[in-house]
């Protein structure tokens, strides 16, 4: 009699299902609950914020599996207004709460919506939150929170998952305002798992690599593979470098761009011109030489002839640049043809005033026939015009309590008037900018056309690339 007692019992525990508090319901409970509760009468669109990972992993996924539904489904009392389960809504801006990008999901025609009456009517008993989140596991309805919001707790709800953009929708509506930066690591991460991603990241890592007007020829010119109308080994490393940059970043080993309140002005200099600016050349030149150029580069190319067409106003800009040396030729249409060449031993006269005393002197007690025949001391002496360049400007802007975008965009002008490098100046810069953004959670510029950044005013420039990073963005 004992065993048959103890048989019974060991059945029914297993038979039915506990809700907690002492409350079970019996298969034959679930069943009436389920033949009485309402159902939804036609498919419905419901979102859910969540982080750029999660995201990306449930866009890869296509739907939640059953694991991931059971951690929501853990009471934890943080963001459990009304238990455990995962919060979705009507609205698509309600739930921005939980995380930076949105998530949608769609609830099927003929589900169950919980009816505390109909349950209480089948067991006898009214459930609390928890004991309703437990049924919902079992039974699998959403329940309705206020005029809006919904929670589950079945996996059947959460399938034919995609990132919630509607139609209309920008980027800044969907991502609730977070950068690009973000959006490219949350891609790489799920790039892991689902080639596609990684396909759409390296797609964005091109459009950074080349300005927006070459990115867009190399889309019209090939479509299938715009990889292919650069160089395919200097992008990929670029990525890499940018790709591992990015991560330093945003972790707590920074790179050490934005000078810290208490940082003494001169040594972060030193450490961006010792340090930073060739760490981050050697990673996207691949070279990993003494950095800075020994020879004098002349716009357009290094052959006579070689020029380009401004406008007068340009033309005013880029003689009022004080690193460039600047030879004109008006045209017929008013416009005219330029060459510059940036600092070195022959066009020095405009920096002059930016070198230590030491190397004014000896600049000016060398002869030119000297510098053009004893190419050891003339390369010698570029390097140090170059470096003395760069911690004059490091130290002279680090110290100016100037907006943190302005000084971003004067600081990219200057260090591109300098033109440090022999080669890779303009990716590497540009790449030096983005990551003191990045450092300073700020979003990364975007610019359509490069030749601007010294074409343009500071404030002109700061505008265009506002614009330009808003519309990519949107794009």
């Amino acid at each position: 009699m004992i065993l048959l007692l103890f048989s019974l019992s060991f059945n029914f525990a297993v038979a039915s299902h506990d809700l907690g508090g002492g409350v079970r319901v019996t298969p034959s409970q679930v069943q009436a609950i389920e033949q009485q509760l309402p159902r939804t009468t036609q498919a419905k669109a419901y979102y859910h914020w969540t982080s750029f990972e999660t995201g990306m992993r449930w866009q890869a996924q296509r739907q939640l599996n059953a694991g991931e539904v059971a951690f929501y489904n853990k009471p934890t009392g943080q963001l459990q207004a009304y238990g455990p389960g995962l919060y979705f809504s009507e609205n698509p801006t309600d739930s921005k709460v939980f995380g930076a990008l949105r998530m949608q999901f769609e609830i099927a025609a003929g589900t169950y919506i919980y009816d505390q009456q109909v349950v209480q009517k089948v067991i006898g008993k009214s459930l609390n939150d928890t004991q309703m989140a437990k049924l919902g596991e079992v039974i699998p309805f959403i329940r309705k929170l206020t005029q809006t919001w919904y929670v589950g707790n079945h996996p059947n709800h959460f399938r034919n998952i995609s990132i919630g953009a509607i139609q209309g929708d920008s980027f800044i509506n969907w991502t609730r305002g977070s950068k690009s930066y973000e959006l490219e690591r949350a891609l790489q991460e799920a790039g892991k798992r689902d080639g596609r991603f990684m396909h759409l990241e390296s797609l964005l890592q091109l459009s950074i690599y080349m300005d927006g007007i070459s990115f867009y020829r190399a889309l019209k010119v090939n479509p299938q593979n715009p990889w292919a109308e650069f160089e395919p080994h200097n992008f990929e490393r670029f990525r890499k470098a940018r790709q591992d940059f990015i991560a330093k970043q945003l972790s707590e080993q920074k790179l050490g761009i934005a000078r810290g309140s208490n940082q003494n002005v001169g040594s972060w200099a030193q450490i961006q011109v010792e340090q930073i600016l060739p760490q981050i050349h050697r990673q996207v030149s691949g070279d990993g030489s003494e950095p800075w150029r020994l020879e004098g580069i002349r716009a357009g190319g290094d052959r006579e002839g070689k020029t380009f067409q401004v406008t007068p106003e340009q033309l005013m800009e880029l003689k009022a640049n004080p690193y460039l040396t600047v030879e004109s030729k008006p045209l017929s249409n008013g416009n005219h043809l330029v060459s510059y060449h940036y600092p070195d031993v022959f066009h020095v006269e405009k920096v002059m005033s930016r070198l230590s005393p030491q190397l004014q002197n000896t600049l000016k007690s060398t002869s030119r026939e000297r510098l053009w025949q004893d190419s050891n001391l003339r390369q010698s002496l570029n390097r140090r015009i170059i470096r003395e360049l760069l911690t004059e400007s490091f130290t002279r802007l680090g110290a100016q309590n100037t907006e943190a975008h302005l000084k971003s965009v004067e600081m990219l002008r200057e260090l591109v008037s300098i033109h440090p490098f022999t080669d890779f100046n303009g990716r590497s810069l540009r790449l030096y900018s983005e990551m003191g953004n990045v450092e300073m959670k700020l979003e990364v510029p975007y610019s359509f056309l490069n030749d601007l950044d010294i074409l343009t005013s500071k404030e002109k420039y700061a505008e265009l690339l506002r614009a330009g990073t808003n519309a990519r963005n949107v794009l």
